[in-house]
């Protein structure tokens, strides 16, 4: 009886311990704050980082019909240290040259934007999309969402 009683106590601070390794490895910022943007049809909705990426979630609308894409060169970077984290993949919204057209104003829709994973000591980061009209924004602040 004793030794069944310390195995279960063992499996629930393993089952513990896993819990709170998996809750450090992942993150998400909700409208996280920032310094500044370039564009006006672009906001964050939210920053997540998992085991393998730094997410950032995005919400477009359009002011006058057109079109959206990002360029493929698009990176994160740490205010910090300056490291610079590329664009691996996108999703909702095509990479440049390909486009997604719309014909009148008030289209909206979400899109994300994966990158490399961001370490757990970065405050703020800085999305740049180095182009006319580019989604650049300056010192996003990451603060875990309680």
């Amino acid at each position: 009886m004793k030794h069944k009683f310390i195995s279960i106590f063992l499996a629930i601070q393993i089952l513990l311990l896993v819990g709170m390794t998996t809750s450090a490895l992942a993150q998400t910022y909700n409208n996280p704050p920032y310094q500044t943007r370039t564009n006006p049809r672009v906001d964050i909705e939210k920053v997540v980082t998992d085991k393998k990426y730094t997410i950032v979630y995005l919400k477009y609308q359009s002011t006058f019909s057109g079109h959206a894409c990002i360029d493929g060169a698009t990176y994160i970077e740490d205010a910090r240290t300056k490291k610079r984290y590329p664009l691996i993949k996108a999703q909702g919204i095509p990479v440049c040259p390909q486009q997604r057209v719309f014909t009148k104003a008030g289209v909206k829709f979400t899109f994300r934007l994966y990158f490399g994973k961001l370490p757990y000591s970065a405050t703020s980061i800085n999305l740049i999309e180095d182009m006319t009209n580019g989604f650049n924004f300056k010192k996003i602040y990451l603060k875990p969402s309680a």
